[in-house]
Order: structure tokens, then C-alpha cells, then sequence
């Protein structure tokens, strides 16, 4: 079975799409190399374009991001499915082509951008309004990442529930408990003091995350006493201002530091050196940057909402991420009790350990086989 599957994804961004395309295809490559799957041929697609997420949106920028999504999304990568004989393809971004040779299978990572649309670009929210519900309803099955995910979906769209898999996503390998080393290195090129330690929250700046709310919960920790800066890594997202602005009204911009956008040796070795990871997020599909800390060995706090329960179990302080004094008092009580916070650095590798992209792939693989089979 010839499988096309898309990755132009990867080549536009970082983020949770991208990182689930590269690394449940990498995982179903390793799976084919070593003759796991010998009935089936994996066939990369990809549009061959690069964006950058950050920086100012030029007009290059939306260009390309009219041509993705449009031309190549559904003119282009038909014509290559044709062109390669594909008996299946794989549409990890929530959409699949109008015009399509043969069925599709389409991973939908979450319902947010239905859900809130109002926290998303005028772009990005108008194309997912239409195209998920009709990717949804027409893909041959559904994908997607969690058990909240698939609730959200068949509420949403209407679809049955048997026309859905969960595969879970994984952290990947390079987010591990580090030699102190390879993180003091880290650490001393961002100027991070690691004997005093610092709370850390990784993501893109945009409202879904919820740090409006984490910079006022840490403005009441710092006046409790927590005196140990709060640091971001993630690019700028929308409405990034709003939250920069917060942390001057409040008086602590200087103990507010962005660091934008790192290589992932940099940001496992930073999960490993922080004192708390704080993920407040109002929702998401799976949630990545828990189980990646989680993996790392730091003290975890986040959301108990949407899928955020499921990915960390019992390894993680959970708080309503609309309360933001139980969120400061969750902060404070990891960075004044070591006992606790040294029993968490234990629990989440382990926790971590239960999620693998091979076990991905293999689950992905099943639905590859139901397609095949209902086409003989």
C-alpha cells in the first residue's frame, strides 16, 4: 500500500502540527526500515516552501501562506498523489484536499480554533471554519491525539465515534534527563542562575496559553517571596503585546524574561534546570510541553482541563487555569517544598515513559490497514 503523506507542515513552523508530522512519518519510516511493515510504502509529499512563525508578517509571508493553503493544499498535492499512484494519503493538519484521488486519512489536532475562534488570526480561523468540518465529514477516518479531542471532535462535526483512533503523541527523544554539564552550558549562555533556580513556561505568546494570567499568579509569588525570575521560551505569537504589557503594568517586566525561540537541546536542558514548569493553558488537544518537562524531570503545574489530565496523570500538580490564586499558590508551594518537588522530578520521567511515537506509528499503521481492506 502506497501511502502519500503530507509534510509541508514541517517545513512552515514548529509547532505541535509540525512536530506530530515529522515524528510519527520518522517513526513509521523506522517501523518500514526494519521490516515491521513490509506491505506498506511511505511517500513523502511536501510543497518544498519555508516560513518562519515569528518575525513581521511581510507580504512574502501571506503569500505563502495563500499558496499552502490553497494551491498546494488543493490543486498541487492532488496532482502529485496521481502522479506517485498513492493508495492512501496522510493529512496531518486538520485538513485534507477538495479534490482527492484516493481516500484520506486527516489528523485533527484539536477543536480550539472552532471553539474560540476569537483567539486566532482572521486567516487561520476563517480557512479552519470551513475546511476541518469538510475534512471531518469526508476524510475516510479520523486521527487525533486524545480522548478529549475525540469528544470534542464528534460534538463539533457530528461524526460517529467509531470513525475515530486516538494515537497519543510522544515527547520526543532529545527531552531527557540531562548530564548537569550540558546544563550548566545552557544555563550560563542564557544567564540563568541554576542555584536559585527559575519557573519556566514554554509555548507560543497567544491568549490560549494563559499567561496573562500565570505573570499575575507570579506577581503574587514574587510578593510572597518568591524572588527567582519567570522565564518563557516560544516564539511570538498573536496578541504577544498584550502580554509583554502585562508584566510592565505590574512592575515586574525585568523578572519576565521572553526568550523566544530556542533549538531543543537548549529547551531540554532548560526543563531540566527549572525549578517549576508552569503550563496554565485554557486548552488543548494533547499539550506536548508538559510531557516533554515531564520527561526532562521538572516539577510540573498545570491545567486540569481538556486533554491536559490525560497526558500527565498523577505526575503534576493540576489547578483551574482560570483561578489565578490557586495557580500562585500551586507555584509557591513547589518552589517552598523540595520534598514534593523532588517527588515530581521523579514521577514525570517515568510518566513520560508511557508515551512513544513508535507506538504511534503503529497505531496509525492499524488505521493504514482498515483503509486497504475496505478498498479490496
Amino acid at each position: 500500500m502506497r501511502i502519500g503523506f503530507d509534510l509541508s507542515i514541517t517545513q512552515l513552523n514548529q509547532a505541535g502540527t509540525s512536530v506530530y508530522a515529522q515524528n510519527v512519518y520518522d517513526a513509521l519510516a523506522a517501523l518500514i526500515g526494519d521490516g515491521t511493515l513490509p506491505d506498506l510504502t511511505l511517500l513523502p509529499l511536501s510543497a518544498n516552501l519555508q516560513r518562519q512563525m515569528s518575525g513581521r508578517k511581510t507580504l512574502r509571508r501571506r503569500l505563502t501562506t495563500l499558496y499552502t493553503d490553497l494551491w498546494w493544499m488543493h490543486l498541487d498535492l492532488p496532482f502529485q498523489a496521481v502522479r506517485q499512484k498513492i493508495d492512501l494519503l496522510h493529512m496531518p493538519a486538520n485538513s485534507i484536499p477538495l479534490l482527492r484521488p484516493c481516500p484520506a486519512v486527516v489528523f485533527i489536532h484539536d477543536t480550539t480554533i472552532i471553539d474560540t475562534p476569537q483567539h486566532f488570526p482572521f486567516w487561520h480561523r476563517n480557512y479552519a471554519q470551513l475546511f476541518t468540518p469538510l475534512a471531518a465529514c469526508h476524510a475516510a477516518h479520523i486521527l487525533t491525539n486524545s480522548e478529549q479531542s475525540k469528544r470534542d471532535i464528534v460534538r463539533c462535526f457530528g461524526v460517529s465515534p467509531n470513525k475515530i483512533t486516538v494515537t497519543y503523541l510522544a515527547a520526543n527523544e532529545a527531552y531527557r534527563v540531562l548530564a548537569p554539564d550540558t546544563i550548566a552550558a545552557v544555563t550560563q549562555r542564557h544567564q540563568l542562575n541554576t542555584t536559585d533556580g527559575f519557573i519556566l513556561t514554554v509555548g507560543a505568546l497567544e491568549p490560549r496559553k494563559n499567561l496573562i494570567r500565570l505573570i499575575n499568579a507570579y506577581a503574587k509569588c514574587r510578593a510572597n517571596g518568591i524572588t527567582v525570575p519567570l522565564v518563557h521560551v516560544g516564539p511570538n505569537g498573536w496578541h504577544f503585546a498584550d502580554i509583554q504589557a502585562e508584566a510592565m503594568r505590574l512592575g515586574i517586566a525585568e523578572q519576565v524574561r521572553f526568550l523566544g525561540r530556542l533549538p531543543i537541546d537548549e529547551v531540554a536542558a532548560l526543563y531540566n534546570a527549572a525549578s517549576a514548569f508552569v503550563y496554565p493553558s485554557l486548552y488543548e488537544g494533547f499539550g506536548l510541553p508538559p510531557l516533554e518537562a515531564m520527561a526532562c524531570g521538572a516539577p510540573v503545574i498545570t491545567s486540569n482541563t481538556s486533554s491536559l489530565p490525560e497526558v500527565v496523570g498523577e505526575a503534576a500538580i493540576q489547578i483551574d487555569p482560570l483561578d489565578v490564586d490557586a495557580l500562585a499558590s500551586a507555584i509557591h508551594t513547589v518552589m517552598t517544598q523540595p520534598i514534593l518537588a523532588q517527588t515530581l522530578r521523579e514521577y514525570g520521567p517515568r510518566r513520560a515513559s508511557q508515551f512513544s511515537w513508535r507506538r504511534c506509528a503503529q497505531e496509525t499503521a492499524q488505521v493504514y490497514a482498515l483503509q486497504a481492506n475496505s478498498l479490496i
